[in-house]
């Protein structure tokens, strides 16, 4: 039995529910993309679980599958990432494999980017390096001329465009301040080359917003689209969804979706997780409120051992404190409820920590709150360390 649900990696697109307004608005921009010979850029942000990465990679298929001659790459940013030039390596190193994979390529095109590889990354077909300790680097410039090098090979092949995704693309700033910018530079160059990459990134919400200089140049850039958790109904379609497309012999009941919108306010990530033990329990037949409730306590334990338990190990000690702290406060915390006029530079630095590492949520300039009541209720039950 194929269990369609696993919250740790991007929905699969032929599982994929909801987000219609989304989808429609990227096809108009991956069609002006191919009219124009323009790229139509897209940022799509939002909190952590929320389902940016599925997103991104619905976008790639829907373009490898358009009726043009179109290509598509995902490259993830590690959370590991030290400088431009390591991301630039990355990059280059993704695109090239995917295009070389990628379904219905000439053997011409193949031994060219394979040959590319060779020549510009150092890499031969049976030789990855991916032992080293220490990932290469490259100049940015050399993003630049690898992009326009690749993309004359794909143009002779008739490419029209490549669906390039940059998941995660917050870790560079948070390693490089203007990292993001260089590659902004890089890619608004390109179009002078006639290259057609359409970029699409994910990011927390604030990627922007929080760094004035970035604002203006990237709201320019990219076309944002900003997206939420589910509403209860979006949240029964992704119960649902997965459960006809992968051919199930199970019925949720309308409740039971209820009860499970209510415990994970329509977070996908939360979602998935319990409807993935949930199928497993269930394997066929009905699945009611009363079978989630005889399981809730040992769906907490697994979210305790393979979410919270890690969200708690990268926190500092005083990262930890601030977290128990929250506990006991309204949903929206303010920096003056948590601390005394002398620890407020330390607590404010912890809370900034926090939202980088995905715990804590930013709402407004000095309110803070957990990232999920699902993190809040482990927190509160005393088994957090």
């Amino acid at each position: 039995m194929l269990n369609p649900f696993n919250p740790k990696y991007p929905v699969r697109p032929e599982l994929f529910a909801n987000r219609q307004n989304e989808i429609e608005r990227f096809r108009r921009d991956f069609k002006r993309t191919i009219d124009s010979k323009l790229p139509e850029n897209i940022a799509i942000l939002g909190d952590w679980g929320v389902g940016k990465s599925s997103l991104a990679y619905k976008f790639m298929d829907i373009g490898a599958k358009s009726n043009v001659k179109a290509l598509s790459s995902g490259f993830g940013v590690p959370r590991t990432i030290k400088d431009v030039g390591e991301f630039c390596y990355l990059l280059l190193y993704k695109l090239n494999q995917d295009l070389i994979t990628s379904k219905g390529i000439s053997s011409r095109l193949k031994d060219e980017l394979l040959l590319w590889r060779t020549d510009q990354l150092k890499l031969g077909p049976f030789t990855m390096q991916r032992n080293e300790k220490e990932t290469p680097k490259i100049p940015i410039t050399h993003l630049h001329s690898g992009l326009i090098d690749m993309w004359k090979s794909l143009h002779r092949e008739g490419v029209e465009a490549v669906v390039l995704v940059v998941d995660d693309l917050h870790h560079l700033l948070q390693a490089v301040k203007g990292g993001i910018l260089d590659v902004r530079s890089i890619f608004q160059d390109l179009p002078r080359y006639n290259c057609n990459y359409q970029l699409v990134i994910t990011g927390y919400k604030a990627l922007f917003s929080e760094i004035r200089e970035l604002a203006e140049p990237m709201g320019r850039f990219f076309n944002t689209y900003e997206i939420k958790e589910f509403n209860k109904n979006e949240a029964k379609e992704l119960i649902n969804t997965p459960i006809r497309a992968a051919g199930l012999d199970i019925k949720v009941t309308e409740d039971a979706s209820d009860f499970v919108y209510e415990k994970t306010k329509g977070n996908p990530y939360f979602v998935s997780f319990f409807m993935q033990m949930l199928v497993e329990e269930r394997k066929k037949g009905v699945i009611d409120v009363q079978f989630i409730k005889d399981r809730v306590s040992k769906i907490m334990s697994e979210l305790e051992r393979e979410k919270f338990g890690k969200d708690m190990s990268i926190a500092s000690e005083l990262e930890r404190r601030v977290l128990k702290k929250m506990i006991d406060k309204q949903e929206i915390v303010r920096l003056k409820d948590l601390c005394t006029g002398k620890d407020k530079t330390k607590v404010a630095k912890a809370l900034n920590r926090l939202v980088e590492k995905n715990l804590v949520v930013k709402v407004n300039r000095g309110e803070y709150k957990l990232y999920h009541p699902l993190f809040k209720e482990y927190l509160s039950s005393g088994r957090a360390k």
